[in-house]
């Protein structure tokens, strides 16, 4: 079958090399509308980021969303799940409830990835530490929380130096762009 002459006739376009992004975005967006609001937002907040200007802001001063912002696919909900029974866990809260923190926000998929990252640096120190304590887990985590927004200086743990340094190195190594 020729797939061009199929999309042409569908789309009422002839696809070239020069207009295949174009293409593509166009059928992104009819097959998977929830991946294609997902990129535009990403777009969008990249933009914002590059144009803004940085500064610290106040945890205190950050308001959360009080209605939900949006609904998490199949495949984020079983992500947002293997992040729950991991590191999710020590924020104390259902599961229900801990789901509902992503569907606050308006594209919950950057939220997800930092959290899996988190995870898997959990996880990871976890499995070096098998004799960690109660105590240290709940430091590991607070860490992790205060590494993902950018900012070790005040958290409260009793964390050597060096197993901060390792959750730091963690973080590093297991980090990506989104």
């Amino acid at each position: 079958m020729n797939y061009s002459l199929f999309l042409a006739d569908i789309l009422g376009i002839t696809i070239t090399v020069e207009n295949l992004t174009k293409v593509v975005q166009i059928i992104v967006k009819k097959v998977r509308p929830d991946i294609w609001h997902e990129l535009r937002m990403r777009v969008w907040l990249r933009k914002m980021v590059q144009e803004g200007e940085r500064k610290e802001v106040e945890l205190s001063l950050i308001e959360p969303a009080k209605e939900k912002q949006s609904s998490l696919t199949p495949q984020q909900y079983i992500r947002c799940k293997a992040v729950y029974y991991g590191i999710g866990r020590h924020l104390k809260k259902p599961l229900r409830q801990y789901i509902d923190l992503y569907e606050l926000d308006l594209a919950p998929e950057r939220e997800l990835q930092t959290w899996e990252i988190m995870n898997v640096c959990y996880l990871e120190m976890m499995e070096r530490h098998p004799e960690a304590t109660v105590k240290e887990k709940e430091d590991y985590f607070k860490v992790l929380l205060a590494i993902s927004i950018g900012s070790i200086k005040n958290v409260n743990v009793s964390l050597s130096a060096s197993d901060i340094k390792e959750l730091i190195d963690l973080w590093k190594e297991n980090y990506y762009e989104f």
